[in-house]
């Protein structure tokens, strides 16, 4: 059973014409048409709401079964069904922020040299590449590139580092901005390690 045959299914299922689904998840009766006789696919977020409407995941809408019992040819097509929305949406965002770091890179190499240029625009530059080339886990590895950079600039032009949030003379009189850096760095890099190793135990998981 296809993608749109489960549509039709359950949408039936909840005694629901194309219009009372269209009506429900704000799109035209034609575009529920269209679904139903696979001449377009849903996004990805239309594919979310349409599992909580019909109280199914996402992956007994689309597979109608568990996608891991699927062929992997069949697998492979849902995937990239329920990817192609995501990846676009990366890529908007990743040409975004690409345009944000070229209009900062011109206004500071006019304004104060290329150095500067190059400083300022570097953020908006790295995660830019990162949101237009990685399709999995893109805000996990925004959040590393964007931590590097945060932590390089403070070790460098102020000396802080996260370890300072654990020594006794941080907290003295006149350093508690420092105390408030270090701790911020610190956890910063605690939700990341975690959110690595979460990540690791998963793909783990999931090869058993």
């Amino acid at each position: 059973m296809n993608i749109g045959e489960r549509i039709r299914e359950l949408r039936i299922k909840k005694n629901m014409s194309q219009s009372d689904l269209a009506e429900k998840l704000g799109v035209s009766r034609q575009s529920i048409s269209k679904w139903e006789t696979n001449n377009s696919v849903p996004e990805i977020n239309k594919l979310v709401d349409m599992g909580k409407l019909f109280e199914v995941s996402i992956d007994e809408l689309v597979c109608g079964t568990e996608c891991g019992n699927l062929p992997e040819e069949q697998l492979t097509e849902v995937n990239r069904h329920t990817g192609d929305s995501h990846l676009s949406r990366n890529r908007a965002v990743g040409i975004a922020l690409l345009i944000v770091a070229s209009v900062i890179f011109l206004i500071f190499l006019i304004l104060t040299g290329p150095l500067y240029a190059l400083i300022f625009a570097f953020p908006f530059l790295i995660l830019g590449v990162i949101c237009f080339f990685i399709k999995k886990h893109t805000g996990f590895w925004c959040g590393w590139a964007l931590f590097i950079q945060v932590y390089t600039y403070f070790r460098y032009a102020t000396g802080i580092r996260f370890w300072w949030a654990f020594t006794p003379w941080i907290y003295r009189k006149g350093l508690e901005i420092h105390a408030i850096i270090a701790w911020c760095m610190t956890l910063g890099l605690f939700t990341l390690v975690g959110f690595t190793v979460k990540l690791f135990y998963k793909k783990e998981e999931n090869k058993k």
